[in-house]
Parts: structure tokens; C-alpha cells; sequence
């Protein structure tokens, strides 16, 4: 699987370009391939995000986690951002978990939306154990941001009783977990 360079993270792993909206994800032979998200059904562990600073370009990703307070970025390219795992039960073929980093204000603003409209379901009730937020991505628009391009992302939460319960969900990303109980396919949302 390829991997993020100067991360902890060696795992399988997908990440949603702002510029385009198109996912990728690692593959198996070494290289990224597409996946197109629209009307796909996957579930965020938003339980276990971690927000830090996230300096992307060509050649890396450098990820430095915020423990406590916000200080200074480690440079001017680092940006706030979010770290967390997504699960597929279709889309992500042989690594059904995999970590999703970002730091677009399309991406943190979507990950943020998606944290309300779940606490907003839960109405201060806990999350039944084991389960992730699940959703179907309705689509994903570019949209212009300043002097580029970031994402908006259109979606609906399934009901609490269909959210995902992805095997290895406390497991590191590492492994490449099969669902225990699946997710409501695609087309059944």
C-alpha cells in the first residue's frame, strides 16, 4: 500500500482532492486510483478524530496532531486539518477502512457538518457502541474559494439504527478489517 510520508500512519489510506472532488485511495500494486463517490454510503469515525495541522503538496504529507491548545503551525504551508478513518463496504475494495486526512475548507467544513447533523440525531444520547456515523454522498461540487477551488459535499445520515459497525473499528487503520455487520449497500439507502 502506499503511504504517507512522515506520518504515523502506514496504512491504507484516501484522500479527497479539493481541486477536484475526486477521491483516491491506495491500491494494493503501489499506486492511487479513483473512486467516484457519488451516491456511495460510507461511514466516518467522527468519535475518533483528531484535528492538528496538515501540510499537503506533491511530495509529502506532514502531519502534526493538536494536543490542547492551537499553537503556531510548524510552517506557513501546514493548515488546520482533520484525521480520521472512513469505512466502504463497496467503494474501497480489499481495505474497507481506510485513514482520510484534510485540511481544504471544503473537507473540515464537511467533516464538521457531518458532527452536527450527528449530534443533532442523537439528541444527547451516546452512539450505540461500535457503530460509525453512516452516509450517502448525494454529490460532491467544486466550488470556488478564495483564488482556488475547494469542495462542497451533499449528503444524507442514515438513520442511527443503519449506521456501520466495521470489524476492527478500534483497530488501527493497518489492518484490513471486513465488516461485521455491513452497511446498507449502496442503491438500498
Amino acid at each position: 500500500m502506499l503511504k504517507f510520508p512522515n506520518s504515523n500512519n502506514s496504512g491504507p489510506w484516501a484522500r479527497l482532492d479539493a481541486r477536484t472532488g475526486i477521491l483516491f485511495i491506495s491500491s494494493s500494486d503501489g499506486d492511487k486510483q479513483a473512486v467516484d463517490l457519488k451516491n456511495k454510503v460510507i461511514a466516518l469515525d467522527i468519535q475518533n478524530a483528531t484535528q492538528g495541522w496538515l501540510a499537503v503538496d506533491a511530495a509529502r504529507a506532514d502531519w502534526h496532531p493538536v494536543n490542547g491548545a492551537w499553537d503556531n503551525p510548524p510552517s506557513e504551508n501546514h493548515k488546520p486539518g482533520v484525521d480520521l478513518r472512513i469505512y466502504s463496504a463497496t467503494a474501497f475494495g480489499d481495505s474497507p477502512i481506510r485513514a482520510m486526512r484534510g485540511n481544504s475548507r471544503g473537507f473540515t467544513g464537511f467533516i464538521s457538518e457531518v458532527e452536527e447533523r450527528v449530534l443533532a440525531a442523537l439528541d444527547g444520547d451516546q452512539a450505540p457502541a461500535g457503530t460509525w456515523p453512516t452516509i450517502k454522498i448525494n454529490e460532491i461540487t467544486v466550488v470556488k474559494a478564495g483564488q482556488g477551488s475547494t469542495i462542497s459535499v451533499g449528503f444524507t445520515l442514515a438513520p442511527i439504527d443503519k449506521w456501520a459497525s466495521p470489524e476492527g473499528a478500534s483497530a488501527p487503520a493497518k489492518a484490513a478489517p471486513v465488516a461485521k455487520t455491513a452497511v446498507m449497500a449502496d442503491e438500498e439507502f
